[in-house]
């Protein structure tokens, strides 16, 4: 039952040995789930991005939307008769969405242009104002712009 001295000492450094592998791959894999998080944290981050960035774009895109809509709702409030006004309005209009057309879909620029025309000829003749017209038109906007 004895054991000599020379094996006690065998098997302590077959123990060492056994317990420097253990060491040796649990501190592998301590590198690799680091590894592994740092990943998934880079795609969150990422993925967080592209939602702020998009986040951002539609709150850009409604209130351009929103300015332009105003700015044609308020041209139905001109008095027809001041020509003037409607047509330096008109113009504002035109240079806003032409400044931020990148910011208002290809079919709100139809009716936004559509409006503008209607607007211009009414400036040029007060007796082309219908409020039926102006009515079917910015409605026309709201239903693009809602959808």
């Amino acid at each position: 039952m004895e054991t000599s001295a020379a094996e006690l000492i065998l098997k302590s450094i077959q123990d060492l040995k056994t317990l420097g592998i253990t060491l040796g791959v649990l501190i592998i894999a301590n590198i690799g789930a680091i590894g592994i998080k740092y990943y998934f944290d880079q795609r969150l981050k990422n993925a967080d991005v592209k939602i702020n960035k998009a986040s951002l774009i539609n709150s850009r895109l409604v209130s351009v939307q929103e300015e332009l809509f105003h700015k044609l709702d308020n041209l139905t409030k001109i008095d027809v008769n001041d020509s003037a006004t409607i047509v330096t309005e008109v113009q504002e209009a035109f240079r806003y969405m032409n400044k931020f057309q990148l910011f208002i879909p290809k079919k709100l620029r139809k009716t936004s242009h559509d409006l503008l025309d209607y607007f211009t000829s009414v400036g040029l003749n007060p007796s082309n104002k219908k409020y039926e017209t102006e009515t079917a038109l910015l409605d026309n906007y709201t239903n693009e712009f809602l959808k």
